[in-house]
């Protein structure tokens, strides 16, 4: 559990070297004078994140082994890539600089740009993600138990929706933007459909599986159909309810890319686009920087909370 500790403690390191890197090393001759301060700032800010985490998680056993790993190994990932990033594009000056910008010009956008891309184009796409996952959500499990625990329905409904859900959620973009009165609108209804049908079906899956001499055996106790609804049903389906909705989730922030990038005047995605279009580079790979951030945060850290609270009586490993 030491070494482990030690290999932990010195896989975060890596962050403060890099900062030390990006001092001590002289930018490339064809990319001079790059701000520093932002880049090693987050670098920094980052790495003390990581410490307490791992201190609290780790050392203190305050959080699942596992979980504690995963950060660490992601963040380990990450940092490599920011050490080559920096190096080989920074300091060594390979690529072209128009079109590969080093990393310190790109984290400086985060505060030259800090109303247009890091709050307004955020909110707007966070807004517009979790409203039509959380309308697939209201709508897709409610609709999966019904069908899942009716023969009949599940018969006619499950091929239905297997084979429905292969349609690419993009084709409805360009309909959704003629019948809604704003392209907001058509967006929310593109992310709607296709986290609305992974859902769907997989709590239909697995509402449909579920052992059926549970449900008896608790009718034989005197559970009426509404306890065991909450306490049966809606419990052993979960493990297939929540693969559902992981997958409605990143299905989520990838059309509302897609989507934002067609006909949106705001978010991520029309953020990316305009400055592409007229080539602002740094300003792209900053865009899509974000974009990774907040799925990574969500899917990775939001979603994993969620789960661990809702599966809290399986047994985990670790």
């Amino acid at each position: 559990m030491a070494r482990e500790g030690l290999i932990f403690y010195g896989s975060i390191a890596i962050f403060p070297l890099i900062v030390l890197l990006n001092l001590a090393l002289p930018d490339a001759a064809n990319r001079p004078d790059q701000p520093k301060e932002v880049f090693n700032g987050a670098l920094l800010l980052f790495f003390t994140l990581l410490l307490i985490y791992v201190t609290y998680g780790y050392h203190f056993k305050k959080q699942p082994h596992v979980r504690v790993k995963t950060v660490v190994n992601v963040s380990l990932i990450f940092g490599v890539f920011l050490l080559l990033w920096l190096v080989l594009v920074g300091k060594l000056g390979y690529l072209r600089p128009h079109s590969f910008p080093s990393p310190n010009n790109v984290f400086q956008v985060f505060i030259t740009d800090i109303d247009f891309l890091t709050y307004e184009s955020s909110k707007a796409s966070i807004i517009r993600a979790f409203t039509g996952y959380i309308l697939a959500l209201v709508l897709g499990i409610p609709l999966g138990v019904w069908g899942g625990s009716n023969l009949r329905a599940f018969s006619v409904s499950y091929p239905i929706a297997k084979v429905t859900a292969h349609i690419p959620p993009v084709v409805y973009l360009p309909y959704a933007i003629a019948v809604f009165p704003s392209i907001n609108g058509a967006i929310v209804f593109m992310i709607f459909i296709g986290a609305f049908w992974p859902i769907v079906i997989n709590t239909m899956f697995g509402v449909y599986n579920i052992d059926k001499r549970l449900i008896e055996f608790a009718r034989i106790l005197g559970a009426d159909e509404k306890r065991i609804l909450f306490k049966v049903v809606l419990p052993a389906a979960m493990p297939s309810i929540l693969a559902g909705s992981l997958i409605g989730l990143v299905l989520s922030f990838v059309l509302l890319t897609a989507g934002e990038m067609v006909g949106a005047h705001t978010g991520l995605g029309f953020y990316l686009m305009y400055y592409f279009d007229v080539g602002y580079f740094d300003k792209v790979v900053a865009a899509i920087l974000l974009i990774s951030f907040w799925v990574f945060f969500w899917i990775t850290f939001g979603f994993d909370i969620v789960q661990s609270k809702l599966l809290r009586w399986q047994r985990r490993i670790g």
